[in-house]
């Protein structure tokens, strides 16, 4: 069993499709190399909705030492409050030598790194659980994400894709709150309440999601209930279907594959299976960047585009609480 030790910030470097980085050695050639971050301390960018909080520093291309990132950094060993989070624009950007200024030149996948960033600084002050009420409207879509991926896969009936979306909904808060959802007989009462208020629209029948709690907190080998391998595990256990009985983690990587489009849509959509800042983030330019609505996941937005405004309003108030 391969767990992921349960913190309490978002860190993308811990999930199955990232662990394999060597962050110890990009932290060591950040704190050694990165001599020019003050030497272009302006941005020319629109930051009048979403502001870039403090605690945020840019990798930009005068910083030639520094490694390429793929997602957002933290470079101490032991995050805390006042850890820096390190984002890499060289792509996004340009550098104006004539006035020291940086100027974002790609303002779409620059939003893409900004809402990551603000979401794992928000984590490391405040706690990934705060954020839950507010980004939890985001569950339904990560389970259909899942749960239709899966089903167009291996061809399942609507039955077993109704319990596959259970599933999904469950792991996806647990990424947030911790398998402490499932632990005692109150902690599933509420989970059953909140998961069948959540699922609504989708999931008619509250036995459905009672039967799905009751079933998980039974499964042996379940670990701390945030890693793909827990996910497999879960879907095998409570669907019991003959079709997902070799059901892997690869497979599940490969069936969500198509969740995006771009040139780094598979690795993005491979760290958002257990990542929730960088879900939450393809949610949001999902439902506000057209570019995006064609896309597997926005589609799965669309569908909810009357709430989706409202919900996404909430979630940038809340993030702006925390100091910029």
């Amino acid at each position: 069993m391969n767990s992921i030790v349960t913190t309490t910030y978002f860190d993308c470097y811990r999930t199955t499709y990232n662990k394999h980085v060597l962050v110890d050695q990009i932290a060591l050639k950040i704190q050694n190399g990165f001599t020019h971050r003050s030497r272009f301390p302006s941005m020319d960018i629109d930051s009048k909705v979403l502001k870039l909080l403090n605690g945020i520093t840019l990798i930009t291309a005068a910083d030639t030492d520094t490694p390429t990132l793929a997602h957002p950094f933290i470079s101490d060993k032991v995050p805390n409050q006042n850890s820096t989070v390190y984002i890499d624009v060289r792509s996004v950007s340009r550098i104006n030598p004539h006035e020291e200024k940086l100027i974002i030149s790609n303002e779409s996948a620059f939003n893409i790194i900004r809402w990551r960033a603000n979401l794992v600084r928000y984590s490391l002050i405040k706690g990934k659980s705060d954020i839950w009420e507010s980004a939890n409207f985001t569950a339904g879509i990560y389970a259909s994400w899942i749960s239709e991926s899966l089903s167009r896969r291996f061809s399942l009936d609507l039955a077993i894709s109704a319990k596959i979306l259970v599933v999904a909904s469950i792991f996806y808060n647990s990424l947030f709150n911790g398998i402490g959802i499932l632990a005692t007989d109150e902690n599933r009462r509420k989970l059953v309440l909140s998961t069948t208020r959540r699922l609504g629209r989708i999931v008619q029948d509250p036995t459905l999601v009672e039967g799905v709690v009751n079933m998980l907190s039974d499964l042996p080998n379940l670990g701390a209930f945030n890693t793909l391998e827990d996910l497999v595990i879960a879907i095998k256990g409570v669907t019991d279907n003959i079709r997902l009985t070799n059901l892997s983690v690869k497979q599940v990587m490969e069936a969500t594959s198509f969740g995006w489009y771009g040139s780094d849509s598979a690795q993005l959509c491979a760290t958002a299976l257990e990542d929730p800042a960088t879900f939450i983030t393809l949610c949001v330019i999902g439902h506000e960047n057209q570019n995006y609505h064609k896309t597997a996941i926005g589609l799965i937005v669309k569908r909810r585009a009357s709430e989706m405004q409202r919900s996404i309003e909430g979630l940038v108030n809340e993030i702006n609480t925390v100091p910029t």
